[in-house]
């Protein structure tokens, strides 16, 4: 497919980071694509990544709910090399991104990895908790602890009450109250996992459902960001409905990987050894992947 409206410095990070974009994957520079009245017929969006900068959240997300591209990656430099081949590899090898999305960030199998399984909304305090002990044997991890933290309650709170459906794929626990206690049971139970290296923390969670819908995921996080968080709080039955504003926020690279029927899984990067305001700073990378 091409590279489209790349300059020098970007096109010279593929030599230096040795990266290989098969012919089915195009990469193109926003800015190119702002002066194009329609794409030109080999640009798929679904196979197509879209590097910026300083992209509005907005924007961002219009490209991905209305425009259909999946990988929007708004880093520069080592990052975007980083990003690039994260991108390659989700558009490419689907099958192991979904058998082990841990390894599609840190292939060290040395490293020490963080799991925790459950079917029940109660176990959620154990979970954080075990969770925080982890975090404590972490280097440089201390201006994020509060963002994974804050993250990992939503993603428990998602897995046991949004992501659970009947075999007619109708959630029966969407509206539940979230002091409910709801049983997912043995053969549906989610993952909670967490893994690390010296320059960034991964935290994710699997559901066993894959009932979430991307498009409307998008649009929740595009209300929170239009209307703002406080004018988009949901005060009747169910959840704030925040939730999906609060896990995407607040992180730095977001992944979201569907295979309907099957499995969602979250996946969000942080970087080690930054002040909190140095992190919230950081452009974000977004991921999409639907598996069919």
């Amino acid at each position: 497919m091409g590279f489209f409206g790349l300059d020098n410095e970007t096109l010279s990070l593929f030599t230096l980071g040795n990266i290989l974009v098969p012919e089915s994957i195009t990469i193109l520079e926003y800015q190119w694509l702002l002066q194009q009245n329609e794409l030109p017929k080999e640009i798929i969006p679904g196979r197509t990544i879209v590097l910026g900068t300083e992209l509005a959240e907005q924007i961002v997300i219009e490209l991905l709910l209305k425009k259909g591209f999946m990988h929007i990656l708004l880093s520069k430099k080592e990052d975007l090399i980083r990003e690039i081949n994260l991108a390659i590899q989700l558009l490419t090898n689907p099958k192991e991104v979904f058998k082990n999305p841990a390894n599609l960030f840190f292939s060290n199998k040395n490293s020490k990895n963080f799991k925790y399984e459950f079917s029940n909304s109660k176990d959620k305090s154990k979970i954080l908790t075990s969770l925080d002990h982890y975090l404590n044997g972490i280097p440089k991890s201390n201006s994020i602890r509060a963002p994974i933290i804050i993250q990992a309650n939503e993603l428990i709170m998602n897995a046991t009450f949004s992501a659970p459906t009947d075999q007619k794929g109708e959630h029966f626990h969407q509206l539940t109250d979230r002091t409910s206690e709801v049983e997912l049971g043995y053969e549906k139970r989610a993952c909670l996992f967490a893994a690390f290296n010296e320059k960034q923390i991964l935290l994710g969670c699997e559901d066993a459902f894959g009932s979430l819908e991307i498009p409307k995921f998008l649009e929740q996080v595009q209300k929170n960001y239009s209307k703002g968080v406080s004018n988009s709080i949901n005060f009747g039955a169910g959840g704030a409905g925040i939730g999906s504003y609060m896990i995407f926020q607040s992180s730095k690279t977001f992944c979201l990987l569907v295979e309907p029927g099957i499995k969602t899984i979250f996946c969000s990067l942080l970087p080690l050894g930054l002040s909190l305001k140095a992190v919230d700073s950081k452009p974000r990378n977004i991921h999409l992947l639907l598996k069919s």
